[in-house]
């Protein structure tokens, strides 16, 4: 048996290569206290670290006071180091590297878990953020599709209307939606399902709006480096810039997705139909790290072409359908004023929805 569970962890080893922790905290650390919006301190970048620590083992507590960090398990100190003089990801990156060594020491639980432990403190700080960023570990990528190519458009005619569903937007997308528009531009109007999408490439979203807009800003991002605002404008004569459009939005309707829905409904170009939205107006920068994990960090924030931001809120839409359905007439809630305000539902398969757009369509026509 023990020459099984030897063989076992060299293999794994083998699959993940365990990299030293420094190498694995340094690019991280520089990323947060660089790259996020919250531009945090790396010194609350280490504390958040060492709490995965804590949650790995409960006997291990650490003081944080006077100018060092003091390690303590069981009631017990076991190590107390000053923090570092020099302000730098270096510096920090080392102390958490010789804090874990010390930890190694005096806890069998996470010794046994030796190519482990990096990737519990830096997912611990991750999850701190709760801004939308993701720290995939390297044992969970192994049998995860989580990266795994999805079907993500498509598109038919129903009822002389072009029903377009994009579920992600990526490098395909704008190809996709570009033949299906050569292909039917003799439809009366176009229904753009948003509903379930949960963003992906802004690349392809600005692309995609472009194919609906007349000239004008679609977008703008500012990027948390540099603090600058990169703007995406569309370009004169869009291929379904002067045909009835309608979009369709729900509870999952987020990141890119939701600037895209923002930009067509601030420049008068289409009607929102559905629910509120998710409300995550970030963008997200995926890095793979030297231990074989992946850091999917926020780095920059969405705003609409009148400057508004993609709130956490979420977008309220046009005409709000939560909990509609069978037994109400579409038409009559077409013809419903704008909503003041309208709560989050999961819709991507209601049809509901659809014959709402239809109907508001046809009073365009």
């Amino acid at each position: 048996m023990r020459g099984f569970i030897f063989t076992l962890i060299l293999g794994l080893s083998a699959a993940f290569p365990v990299k030293a922790d420094y190498d694995v905290f340094l690019p991280v650390f520089a990323k947060i206290h660089e790259e996020n919006p919250q531009h945090l301190s790396y010194e609350r970048i280490t504390e958040e670290a060492l709490k995965g620590l804590q949650n790995m083992d409960g006997r291990l507590k650490f003081g944080l006071k006077a100018g060092r960090v003091t390690v303590y398990y069981g009631g017990k100190m076991t190590k107390s180091l000053r923090k570092p003089e020099q302000n730098t990801a270096e510096s920090w990156a080392v102390l958490a590297e010789e804090v874990l060594e010390n930890v190694k020491k005096v806890s069998e639980k996470i010794s046994l878990h030796d190519f482990e432990v990096a990737d519990e403190m830096l997912a611990a700080v991750i999850l701190a953020l709760n801004d939308g960023s993701k720290y995939y570990k390297a044992m969970d990528l192994a049998g995860d599709d989580a990266f795994a190519p999805r079907r993500a458009f498509s598109a038919y005619r129903k009822d002389e209307l072009l029903h377009i569903k994009i579920k992600v937007f990526d490098k395909d997308s704008p190809s996709f939606l570009r033949q299906a528009i050569a292909k039917e531009n003799d439809a009366d109007g176009m229904v753009l399902d948003l509903r379930g999408s949960s963003g992906g490439s802004l690349a392809a979203m600005s692309e995609i709006a472009d194919m609906f807009l007349d000239d004008g800003i679609i977008a703008s991002v500012n990027s948390a480096a540099d603090n600058e605002e990169k703007f995406y404008n569309a370009r004169p004569g869009g291929e379904w810039a002067q045909k009835p459009l309608v979009v369709l939005v729900d509870a999952d309707t987020a990141s890119s997705a939701e600037a895209l829905a923002l930009s067509l409904q601030e420049q008068g170009r289409a009607e929102l139909v559905g629910t509120r939205t998710y409300g995550k107006g970030t963008v997200q920068t995926l890095s793979d790290l030297e231990n074989g994990s992946r850091l999917s960090l926020t780095t920059a924030s969405l705003f609409g072409p009148s400057g508004a931001p993609v709130a956490k809120s979420g977008l309220i839409p046009d005409i709000c359908t939560a909990f509609m359905g069978e037994g109400q007439k579409p038409e009559y809630v077409a013809n419903q004023q704008k909503a003041a305000d309208c709560p989050r539902q999961q819709r991507e398969n209601e049809p509901f929805d659809f014959l709402v757009a239809k109907a508001l369509i046809h009073k365009k026509l």
